[in-house]
């Protein structure tokens, strides 16, 4: 099957067996199971975000869908290469490594500004957040201010200067993270798992009275792999994993009522209550989905019938999400916001003023 923009769902329904229900949901791109892993980063829409980033926006890709479904397979990669992600490349390699190797690439042929490159990664794991670089960092504290919305405060963050130091972080990071078996999946995320390559950039500034001005801006790109939507009655799960199971369901359920005040909101221009604060995990993507950042969300769907449901609100949840409208803008340094404001209202004044001269001389 080729890509496409549109998905059709044919099945029979439980009460009417002898009649076929048909569902179409259409998306910015459909990907079949058979494409490849080049062929899916080159269609699946990630590279204008890893352009902004070098520009100074901030951008997230979020992998959502049922446990076992393929959301770390679209992200990472397959689990025999993942151990190695920071040694060689692999057709095998998912959107994160590829998208490593086109930053770096893309900050060698740029000529304007000088960028620095640093990583963090962090699971939500029980709604406690987790600094996987750094394990003895359990339970980070939420913080919120009006320049960065929420934040967790004191998460390590490293600087590199390859695409080998990034992969290599990543894979100390991948080790730490909660993991379990059941029924459905031999390695089953236990957390939702955020690993942000944050690009600081140095770009020279216009200006006709000084010339040495510089701006620094702060780019950022945020791989997200949520941990998978799971019915007990599959996973067979209980005690320990029956408990993450459930605060995992808690925190998709909470994300999904996000996205759908937001969806009705975009829609209707009407102000409903976007219940952000709900979860851990939706404070942490408020400014992904709603905000400032660019977006790009896969819907992950298993092709087994067994697991229609699962599918059918993926592409539910996908539907209404690119009913979303988010407002990028470059980040800059809370510094540097001031300065901007300071020089536009010095723009202004300049005009006011020749425009006050003008009037004089009449």
């Amino acid at each position: 099957m080729g890509d496409s923009r549109t998905i059709q769902v044919i099945y029979e329904e439980s009460s009417r067996k002898t009649a076929r229900t048909a569902r179409s949901y259409t998306l910015d791109v459909c990907v079949s199971q058979d494409a490849s892993q080049g062929h899916f980063f080159d269609v699946c829409g990630i590279r204008p975000l890893l352009a902004s980033a070098l520009d100074g926006f901030s951008s997230t890709c979020f992998a959502y869908g049922q446990t076992g479904s393929g959301k770390t397979y679209s992200l990472i990669g397959h689990e025999s290469v993942i151990p190695k992600l920071d040694k060689k490349s692999s057709e095998l390699d998912g959107l994160l490594s590829r998208s490593v190797k086109f930053l770096f690439s893309a900050i060698k042929r740029r000529q304007e500004g000088n960028f620095d490159v640093f990583v963090s990664y962090y699971e939500v794991y029980n709604e406690q957040v987790r600094d996987v670089l750094n394990p003895s960092n359990n339970h980070l504290p939420i913080k919120w201010n009006p320049h960065q919305g929420f934040y967790v405060q004191n998460l390590s963050e490293v600087q590199c200067s390859t695409k080998a130091e990034v992969m290599r972080y990543f894979c100390e990071g991948y080790k730490n993270t909660m993991i379990g078996t059941h029924e459905m999946n031999q390695r089953s995320n236990r957390s939702h798992c955020i690993f942000t390559i944050n690009v600081k950039c140095y770009k020279r500034v216009d200006d006709s009275e000084d010339s040495s001005l510089s701006q620094i801006c702060h780019g950022r790109v945020s791989f997200i792999d949520l941990a998978g939507s799971e019915r007990n009655k599959d996973t067979k799960a209980n005690g320990k994993m029956l408990v993450e199971s459930s605060q995992i369901n808690k925190s998709l359920f909470t994300l999904g009522k996000v996205i759908h005040a937001l969806s009705k909101s975009s829609r209707k221009n009407s102000n409903f209550r976007v219940p952000y604060r709900d979860s851990t995990l939706t404070k942490l993507l408020m400014h992904s989905l709603g905000g400032n950042s660019k977006t790009l969300m896969l819907a992950c769907c298993s092709p087994s019938a067994a697991h229609l449901s699962e599918s059918l609100r993926s592409l539910e949840f996908a539907s209404r999400a690119k009913n979303i409208r988010n407002k990028p803008v470059v980040m800059l340094d809370a510094k540097e916001s001031l300065i901007n404001e300071l020089r536009t209202e010095i723009g202004k004044l300049r005009v006011q003023n020749s425009t006050l001269k003008r009037s004089l001389k009449v």
